[in-house]
């Protein structure tokens, strides 16, 4: 297990990561981590993936681009967010003219097929924006997870876990757009 974020810069991007080995318990049981990091373009690049069982969560710190999902293209700023099945096709670009800056997480867990497709029942998106003062919620939520997989802590799977969670209530905060259900009439169970 990768406990230290680590450097990583090449052509293209200039990057901090940690790829984390979970407990099989905590692949059974809980939601995991797979890989979390930072990421600053420095030059255009594509980074295209398919066919990954894992779930994607990025939020852009500067900058813009785009993101290529499911035959569409969505265009992402500073303060826009991604949330994905990666066993989908997908692929992500750096502007040329407006190079950005991302933090993200993949992460998976057993039930969270059916987290992601409640997501999107509530309206959820592959690409949203947040308000600004709304932002740093995200924002801390990466930075604590980048934390927790870095410290040699005997209960980083459990919190780990915890910290997935709270991103993922986030993400249920954000996706209610019953104007965007296919039965907007029709009251959902609160998540």
């Amino acid at each position: 297990m990768q406990n230290a974020p680590s450097l990583f810069i090449g052509d293209l991007v200039q990057s901090r990561r940690i790829i984390y080995q979970p407990s099989s318990f905590a692949m059974q049981n809980l939601l995991y981590l797979q890989e979390t990091g930072s990421l600053t373009a420095i030059k255009p690049h594509i980074s295209s993936r398919q066919n990954l069982s894992s779930f994607l969560f990025f939020y852009v710190t500067e900058g813009q681009g785009t993101l290529s999902y499911k035959n569409q293209t969505y265009t992402m700023k500073k303060g826009d967010c991604a949330f994905i099945d990666c066993r989908n096709k997908y692929s992500q670009s750096s502007s040329p003219d407006n190079l950005w800056s991302l933090k993200w997480v993949h992460f998976n867990g057993s039930n969270l097929g059916q987290i992601y497709m409640k997501y999107l029942e509530r309206g959820g998106a592959p690409s949203f924006s947040v308000k600004n003062e709304q932002s740093s919620f995200f924002n801390e939520v990466l930075d604590s997870i980048m934390e927790v997989a870095s410290s040699s802590s005997y209960t980083r799977d459990m919190k780990i876990n915890e910290e997935l969670s709270k991103l993922l209530t986030l993400l249920m905060e954000y996706s209610w757009n019953p104007e965007k259900t296919k039965n907007p009439g029709t009251k959902s169970l609160n998540i």
